[in-house]
């Protein structure tokens, strides 16, 4: 999912095989691209969304092992790097110099690239639990610095790196899993806020913590299993 500054929310419709647009968190003006398939307009498993300031969308077309970029929701300017089953994006991601990010979450990797028609592709990331490796990493964001945030899903942690060598790499959680302070159980999305907090849907856990840094100090938690008020059932 990805809110604009206007409060225009966008998501994307894994089962539904589209991507959605609305004015607000009551659905006005409600806009859909996307049937299945792996043409143009077309998504298999689209499994996240993001969008550049100059107001283009990016998703993460999983199945079809792409990240697809369209003008708007009526997807003129569709433009697609990377196919299956090369990668398996669940995750999009952008930097300040316009690079694409894709999260290979099949391939325990991130892959970078210049810009949409894939030039210098570079990937990083091996399988396992320790530095420099991944466990189905999910989703990422940067920041304004150039770092990289990643939400390591199986290894229940989420890592930050200064940039596409893994330098400074620095974990929170691990493993084992866990709920309490500091602790995550397959993390399935990460996001930061203007004043760089690190927001985390903490899927096993069925909540959404907020934390002021990797440290994980400021440690906010919020909701539990169910589907009323206040819960979730596996967040993305």
């Amino acid at each position: 999912m990805w809110v604009e500054a206007t409060g225009r929310i966008h998501v994307a419709d894994q089962a539904g095989n589209r991507i959605e647009q609305m004015d607000s968190i009551f659905g006005t003006n409600w806009t859909t691209l996307g049937t299945q398939g792996n043409s143009t307009n077309q998504f298999d498993t689209p499994t996240g969304v993001t969008q550049d300031p100059a107001g283009n969308i990016y998703v993460a077309d999983q199945v079809n092992g792409r990240v697809v970029r369209i003008n708007n929701m009526t997807g003129t300017g569709w433009t697609s790097v990377g196919s299956s089953p090369t990668y398996q994006p669940t995750g999009a991601a952008l930097d300040g110099s316009g690079r694409v990010y894709l999260v290979d979450y099949s391939n325990n990797r991130i892959v970078r690239f210049d810009n949409m028609s894939g030039a210098n592709p570079v990937a990083f990331g091996t399988f396992g639990t320790g530095t420099g490796q991944f466990n189905h990493p999910t989703t990422a964001v940067v920041d304004p610095l150039g770092r990289i945030y990643v939400a390591d899903f199986s290894n229940n942690r989420i890592v930050r790196m200064d940039d596409m060598t893994g330098a400074n790499w620095t974990t929170l959680g691990g493993p084992s899993g866990g709920s309490g302070t500091g602790q995550f159980t397959t993390p399935a999305g990460i996001a930061l806020d203007t004043n760089g907090r690190i927001s985390v849907a903490d899927s096993g856990n069925n909540r959404i913590v907020r934390m002021d840094n990797i440290s994980g100090s400021g440690w906010a938690a919020f909701g539990s299993l169910g589907s009323g008020v206040d819960q979730f059932n596996s967040p993305l």
